[in-house]
C-alpha cells in the first residue's frame, strides 16, 4: 500500500507569469519494470524533499519524472498540487482531472482533489470553439499545432493575451484577445482563404466547459500571491492504490 505524510505547500512569487514548458502529462506506463519502479520511487523521494524546501520547480521536475516512469497516482496527485502551488492553473487542471477520472480512486482521496481541481478552473479562462473543425489544426500562441475534429473543441488558457490560428491546407482563421480568470467565450471559427483577426466582445461567460487543456498562456504578471496548497492525507483507511506495483512508505 502507498502512504505519503501531510504536504503543506507554500508558494509565494508570480502567478499568471508565462508557463514554462509543460506540453502535456506523460503517458504512464502500463507495467513498468522494476529498474524503472525503483527509479520513480528515488524521483518521488526527491520532489519530496525539493517540496518541503520549497523549490518547487525542482519538485515538479521529480514528480514529472515519477509519474512518467510509475503512473502512480499519488505522483500525479503531488505533481497537481506543485503545479497549483506555482500558479501553473492550466496544467494543474490537466493533471487533477487525469487524476479524478480514475474509476478507482478512493473517495477520500476523491473528496480532497475536488476542490482543489474547482479552486484551479477558476484561475483559467475557456474558449469553446465552434464550426469548421474537422480536418484543420489549432495553434495557441507560441505553443505546436494540434489536430482538430468534430464540429466543437473547448481549450482551457491562463488569464491574459492570447492568439489563435486555425488552418486546414490553403484556408486559415485568427483570433486574438485578452482574457481574464474565470472567463468563458464562444467563438465561431470560418476557414477563408482571406483571414481577419477577430477580437473578443466585452462580456465573457462563466458557465461550466469541458476541459481540454489545450495552449499555454502570456498572462498578466500577478505580484506577491501566496497560494497554499496542503497535499492528501493518506492513512490506513484512505490509500491510493497505484495502478503499479510502485509502494512509497515515507515517514
Amino acid at each position: 500500500m502507498l502512504a505519503i505524510r501531510t504536504l503543506a505547500i507554500l508558494a509565494v512569487g508570480l502567478l499568471g507569469a508565462p508557463s514554462m514548458a509543460f506540453a502535456q502529462l506523460p503517458d504512464p506506463p502500463a507495467s513498468p519494470p522494476e529498474a524503472d519502479v525503483l527509479q520513480a520511487r528515488e524521483a518521488f523521494l526527491r520532489g519530496m524533499e525539493f517540496a518541503g524546501e520549497r523549490r518547487f520547480e525542482d519538485a515538479r521536475r521529480e514528480f514529472v519524472h515519477s509519474y512518467a516512469l510509475s503512473g502512480s497516482p499519488v505522483a500525479l496527485f503531488n505533481l497537481a498540487s506543485t503545479l497549483r502551488s506555482l500558479g501553473e492553473h492550466r496544467q494543474a487542471g490537466e493533471a487533477f482531472e487525469r487524476l479524478l477520472a480514475d474509476p478507482s480512486l478512493p473517495s477520500p482521496v476523491r473528496s480532497q482533489a475536488q476542490p482543489m481541481y474547482a479552486d484551479v478552473v477558476t484561475h483559467v479562462a475557456r474558449l469553446r470553439l465552434h464550426g469548421e473543425l474537422e480536418g484543420a489544426t489549432l495553434r495557441i500562441d507560441r505553443e505546436p499545432a494540434r489536430p482538430l475534429s468534430g464540429g466543437s473543441v473547448t481549450v482551457v488558457v491562463d488569464p491574459g493575451a492570447h492568439d489563435l490560428a486555425a488552418e486546414r491546407l490553403d484556408q486559415a482563421w485568427r483570433w486574438s484577445g485578452t482574457l481574464e480568470a474565470g472567463a468563458a467565450r464562444d467563438l465561431l471559427v470560418t476557414l477563408s482563404a482571406a483571414t481577419e483577426v477577430e477580437h473578443p466582445d466585452a462580456a465573457g461567460g462563466n458557465d461550466d466547459a469541458l476541459w481540454i487543456g489545450v495552449g499555454a498562456g502570456a498572462g498578466a504578471v500577478v505580484v506577491a500571491i501566496v497560494a497554499i496548497v496542503v497535499g492528501v492525507v493518506v492513512d490506513g483507511e484512505a490509500q491510493l492504490e497505484p495502478r503499479t506495483p510502485l509502494v512509497l512508505e515515507l515517514p
